[in-house]
């Protein structure tokens, strides 16, 4: 009994818990910290700065699959002050747009894939009922109802399930791509904190 209290304390505890951060205008924030040019940028990137972090990208695209459909998304980068800010957005932008369009030719496979599987699906269907019509064999007729059904699940799978599967994941590339992207300069913020810090000294000193 006690132990089936604790599970829906746990179960309650881990239900509250907000997985995604919303600003005033009602965005999903996603945040992340990128303090050298090479925790934004890939090390094989010489010098245009187009290609993204491979982790830096999986973080992103981690956040986003998560983030509710009915919000817009908005990127926070904190990074150092010597960054470009427009050098940020295009690698983050271009990244997702060929993402996107890898995903596009993966769909085109994947169609051209279930076209296929449905054509040697039918086919062995059709030599099925020949086979039932001229010659009766059992261990034949068991092989090729096999091979039908192979053929035809298969086309059903990757047409259905793996062709959803990447129209979500194409979703989550143009939300990102069309996200606001903004870039903090860490230094500022510590400029901002000793202010704070100064002016609540002065207010102390007076009272």
């Amino acid at each position: 009994m006690l132990f089936d209290k604790k599970l829906r304390a746990a179960r309650k505890e881990i239900s509250d818990v907000k997985e995604v951060i919303v600003d005033s205008e009602h965005n999903v924030v996603i945040t992340a910290k990128a303090e050298t040019r090479e925790k934004l940028f890939s090390a094989y990137d010489y010098d245009s700065g187009e290609k993204l972090n491979a982790e830096l990208s999986s973080y992103i695209w981690e956040k986003a699959s998560a983030a509710p459909t009915t919000k817009d998304l908005k990127i926070k980068i904190y990074t150092s002050k010597d960054t470009d800010e427009k050098e940020v957005d295009k690698a983050i932008r271009n990244n997702f747009r060929k993402e996107y369009q890898t995903l596009r030719g993966e769909r085109k496979r994947n169609l051209t894939f279930s076209l296929i599987m449905v054509l040697l699906g039918i086919a062995f269907m059709g030599l099925l009922v020949l086979l039932h019509t001229f010659i009766r064999n059992e261990i034949v007729d068991i092989i090729m109802e096999i091979a039908t059904w192979v053929f035809l699940w298969e086309a059903v799978e990757s047409f259905f399930l793996g062709r959803s599967a990447l129209r979500h994941k194409q979703t989550v590339c143009l939300r990102i791509y069309t996200a606001t992207i903004e870039v903090v300069k860490l230094e500022d913020i510590q400029e901002k904190i000793k202010t704070v810090k100064k002016k609540a000294k002065q207010t102390t000193r007076k009272a």
